[in-house]
């Protein structure tokens, strides 16, 4: 109340802090892979001059935000939508809806293995006025598969925060062995009589008891083996133990097989481009893996037989039937 040569006026006045009372923000998340500090950004358009110039951003320009670093599937801390921008509504606003877009920025080339939440989020924020000295300010969200809203008023201070979640996936895949890729190094020896394609079969195990089986290989005629390929992902980044033998139970006839069991270590690394690359460690500081087998009189072979055994008694003086 007002008092001015004797008069009494009445001001109505009703204010609400927008970002006070909770504001507008956003997180990122992105799974598969950690999240460096400004990696993803974003950028807020005003859909009219109006929005614009409310919010005091350029209105052809817009807004560019960016998210803080984050761990693999972790959102990151939450980003100001307002980009620290003033927003204080007032009894000119009410009635008032104010327009705004909010899109990741996806780069014409996309970083390969990366996936992108291209979905823009629409914004309004309508102001009323209760009529009663307070203000309120609706906000609705749409896109991205979901929609959100919050509604704040006169004198609130943080009660609520209103959230919007974009989310990119980073898949990464490789091979051990294949084309163009590292394999395991291994080669069948066999004295005696020359080597045949295909002629031996070998296994590439997970060490420890259940020994799954992972790969498995054959030699050709010049006793180069070569294993079925061994496929990661980036969940699987990181050091694997195998062990490496051969198949003995069905053995060529003649020859003695190989009991050795090779223990070797892949490591797996991410190149984040999309892309997993190994490498393969053998024992004792070895580049490669050999098998030695032996073909001739020299290997001890069992010969399963089945049959009928018969015997005549001899007749005359001094035989005696058994």
């Amino acid at each position: 109340v007002v008092v001015e040569s004797g008069v009494f006026t009445n001001t109505y006045n009703s204010k609400l802090d927008y970002r006070a009372a909770g504001g507008l923000w956003l997180a990122k998340t992105l799974n598969g892979r950690a999240m460096k500090d400004g990696q993803f950004n974003f950028m807020l358009v005003a859909e009219d001059k109006a929005s614009a110039d409310r919010l005091g951003i350029d209105l052809n320009q817009g807004l560019e935000l960016s998210a803080p670093a984050s761990s693999a599937g972790v959102a990151s801390s939450e980003v100001d939508v307002l980009g620290g921008h003033s927003l204080v509504f007032t009894q000119a606003d009410a009635g008032k809806t104010y327009r705004y877009r909010l899109t990741e920025v996806v780069p014409e080339t996309a970083a390969p293995g990366y996936t992108y939440d291209a979905d823009s989020r629409s914004i309004t924020i309508t102001v009323t006025d209760n009529g009663k000295g307070a203000l309120a300010a609706k906000t609705a969200v749409t896109g991205g598969g979901q929609d959100q809203s919050a509604e704040y008023a006169t004198g609130q201070q943080g009660a609520s925060r209103l959230v919007i979640p974009f989310v990119n996936s980073y898949k990464a895949t490789g091979e051990l062995g294949g084309d163009d890729n590292v394999k395991i190094d291994a080669t069948k020896e066999l004295t005696g009589r020359e080597l045949k394609d295909r002629e031996f079969s070998f296994q590439v195990v997970e060490a420890g008891d259940d020994k799954k089986v992972v790969s498995q290989g054959t030699n050709d005629a010049d006793g180069k083996i070569t294993f079925s390929p061994i496929e990661y992902d980036q969940d699987e980044v990181g050091t694997h133990q195998y062990l490496v033998r051969e198949v003995t139970d069905e053995l060529p006839v003649g020859v003695k097989g190989d009991d050795a069991e090779f223990a070797i270590t892949v490591t797996v690394k991410d190149n984040g481009d999309g892309t997993l690359s190994t490498s393969v460690a053998y024992p004792n500081d070895a580049d490669s893996l050999t098998f030695k087998n032996k073909y001739g009189s020299s290997s001890m072979v069992e010969v399963p037989m089945k049959g009928t055994k018969t015997y005549e008694v001899p007749q005359g003086e001094g035989y005696n039937a058994p």
